[in-house]
């Protein structure tokens, strides 16, 4: 299930511009408290960048995606911490997403990140130029199906949506490590729970550090 997160605060929130790992605490201690899969998206809303901070002049929100049908909503209104600022949860709202028969359209609500670590212990990573960047992607839901639906897909397809400009992200996480990863839309065509497992878990890798969230795109 899809949830939309509205966040305000009385002051701007202000945020390091590589945020992933704060939401992503923020969403474990706040939302799903649980060891379950889920995926998350950048944040929106009005915002300028500063000294290398993002700021969120009137509140924000972001998107949350998960097996679970609800998250815990006990906590709303209550003044919370994001990173060092003080905001309240003032709306959870799901989501739901009419599928239709595939292949269908997604957008990323958060860039998609695909590598391998090769000999050296250097990891590549893969551009949506590359037919690697779908192959591992396409073994990637095959897996999420069989280990979260039991189910072994005979046949899924992701493929660049005809017209579509991709945009790079890098992102460094936790100032440990940087990731790339990419922007924009995508065709996948396959079983119900290929896009089952696309929809709620994400695509390609580290959804539950805040890549690869996607819907429906309109």
């Amino acid at each position: 299930m899809k949830f939309k997160v509205k966040l305000e605060s009385e002051s701007p929130i202000v945020l390091p511009i590589h945020y992933n790992h704060i939401l992503k605490g923020f969403i474990f201690s706040n939302l799903i408290k649980e060891e379950v899969p889920f995926t998350f998206s950048n944040l929106f809303g009005l915002k300028r960048i500063n000294n290398k901070k993002i700021i969120f002049q009137n509140g924000c929100h972001f998107y949350v995606s998960t097996l679970k049908e609800e998250l815990n909503k006990g906590l709303k209104g209550t003044i919370l911490n994001l990173g060092k600022n003080a905001v309240r949860i003032s709306e959870i709202t799901p989501l739901e997403e009419a599928v239709k028969e595939p292949p269908i359209t997604v957008k990323t609500l958060s860039p998609i990140t695909v590598f391998i670590r090769e000999e050296n212990g250097k990891t590549k990573y893969f551009s949506p130029s590359s037919e690697e960047f779908y192959r591992l992607i396409e073994e990637n839901i095959n897996e999420k199906a069989k280990h979260f639906f039991n189910r072994e897909l005979s046949f899924v397809k992701v493929k660049p949506s005809e017209g579509s400009v991709f945009k790079k992200a890098v992102i460094q996480y936790r100032n440990r490590f940087i990731v790339e990863a990419w922007k924009g839309i995508f065709e996948i065509e396959g079983e119900r729970e290929a896009i089952e497992a696309a929809l709620k878990l994400g695509l390609g890798y580290k959804n539950s550090q805040g890549f690869g969230m996607v819907a429906l795109a309109q």
